[in-house]
């Protein structure tokens, strides 16, 4: 059959400009997808589709309406260097129109494939489920960071699974790393999410190889727990309400037929949205000493340490000596509930004076409760103080609600010229090519758990100190 010259119930494909990666696309009773790699199919046909409000399924019965080609030769030169300071940028792309307003884009590197959905509805939509199935063979495996709700650090052990045998109340975080019996390594995420929740995975069971796709709820009631941590008491029925003119997330898979050429790959970078500020020069990446990693045990000196000012001049000393750029002033130079309640031992415009006369910049560690409660006013004290950053905690959601909001602080900070450290933080999506100014991304398993263990601790923050400790400065 044929609609508007264009046939239907056949194949569309894109190659790599190598020719060795390669998604297909069938456009049958509903949209699937697959990839090959040396010509090899690595995953096998795997339905795809976006349920929007009022029983609007986007890729149930799709009718294409045009498929445009196109090829790109280019690089992109990053604002802060990354792995590379110049990144081929080398794909070809199909873009594929339906009927319904949506269509799909197709892309392939040498060094991975994604695909995603965009829609041309010219009004707002709300999206109940975004259906995506990675379907596999039964001698697949997978590295599998297992979470045990959408309340999450992201810090969570990699375990080797076989695809078959996980189960469907099991879900895990991305990336995650399929590996094939030839050694092939799939390495499964998504890039430029923004104004989207977060895409997590989960089993099939049954001994069915298939992975599927699961969104956090829209939050509709919080509730706070401790001084910290914002947890959603009450969800929507639907994952996103947004605008109906849109790109969505791309959904990556990155191909690497050795292990190392997976440190190599930044297909992710690639894929975020382009620059979004307009003056860049104040963006200066740099080493940092934290105080959070020696606990404030500093010995042989003429001062008792703590969090105090002493201390603190004593570590930008360190640091001017020693070509650091940075000092983060962590957990409790304020009281972690409010930016504005200073701790009386610390002198603040003492250290940012003695800082600037040693040209060491400071950043401050804040919880995202405490920034989102007075955001403006405590931007604005900051950038009055000299502070070059903030490192940002404690935000362990990315539900469309939590995602907006790191856009948010990137607009905020970047007006008055500060780095952003986001911790406690779902994994990056190319949000530093957008916002090159958010120089880090701290969601993995790190030393930071160590640590702890070797000072006979628990992993978990330090106790907040009584509030009358605090004073008003």
């Amino acid at each position: 059959a044929t609609v508007n010259g264009v046939a239907q119930n056949k194949a569309y494909q894109v190659k790599s400009p190598d020719g060795k990666s390669e998604l297909r696309l069938t456009t049958t009773d509903k949209l699937a997808f697959s990839v090959f790699r040396n010509g090899q199919e690595i995953i096998a046909p795997s339905p795809i589709s976006v349920e929007l409000i009022e029983h609007v399924v986007l890729g149930d019965q799709p009718v294409v309406l045009g498929a445009r080609p196109a090829s790109v030769r280019s690089s992109i030169v990053p604002i802060v260097a990354e792995k590379r300071k110049l990144i081929p940028d080398n794909y070809n792309e199909l873009t594929i129109r339906f009927k319904g307003d949506f269509g799909l884009k197709l892309r392939a590197y040498d060094d991975g494939v994604a695909y995603r959905f965009f829609t041309t509805m010219k009004r707002d939509i709300i999206v109940l489920n975004e259906e995506l199935s990675i379907n596999l063979t039964s001698s697949d495996s997978i590295w599998f960071p297992q979470e045990t709700s959408f309340l999450s650090h992201s810090e969570r052990l990699y375990k080797l699974l076989a695809v078959k045998d996980i189960a469907d109340t099991q879900m895990c975080c991305i990336p995650a790393v399929i590996v094939k019996p030839n050694g092939l390594k799939v390495a499964f995420t998504e890039a430029d999410l923004l104004d989207y929740p977060g895409l997590y995975l989960h089993g099939n069971g049954g001994g069915h190889p298939v992975l599927r796709s699961k969104f956090p709820p829209y939050p509709l009631e919080e509730q706070l727990v401790r001084d910290r941590t914002v947890k959603v008491s009450k969800a929507a029925d639907y994952i996103a309400k947004t605008n109906g003119v849109r790109e969505f997330p791309w959904r990556v898979f990155a191909l690497a037929d050795k292990d190392g050429d997976l440190i190599e790959n930044d297909i992710v970078y690639r894929l975020g949205s382009p620059l979004k500020l307009k003056e860049t020069s104040w963006i200066k990446p740099g080493k940092v000493a934290c105080d959070w990693w020696n606990a404030n045990n500093i010995i042989g000196v003429p001062f008792k340490t703590g969090i105090n000012t002493e201390t603190y001049k004593h570590y930008i000393e360190f640091a001017a000596r020693q070509g650091i750029e940075y000092v983060i002033f962590d957990e409790g130079w304020s009281n972690p509930s409010d930016l504005f309640q200073i701790n009386p031992d610390m002198n603040m415009d003492d250290l940012f004076a003695f800082a600037a006369q040693k040209k060491v910049g400071i950043i401050l560690w804040v919880t995202s409760k405490a920034l989102d409660d007075r955001m403006v006013e405590a931007l604005d004290r900051f950038e009055k103080w000299g502070a070059v950053g903030v490192k940002v905690d404690f935000m362990q959601r990315d539900e469309q609600k939590m995602v907006n909001w790191y856009e948010k602080v990137a607009v905020e900070v970047a007006k008055r010229h500060l780095l952003v450290d986001f911790h406690g933080a779902y994994k990056p999506t190319g949000f530093s090519r957008t916002f090159p100014h958010v120089l880090t991304r701290e969601g993995v398993l790190g030393l930071e758990q160590d640590v702890h263990v070797v000072a006979g601790q628990h992993a978990e923050p330090v106790a907040q100190q009584p509030e009358e400790q605090y004073g008003k400065q």
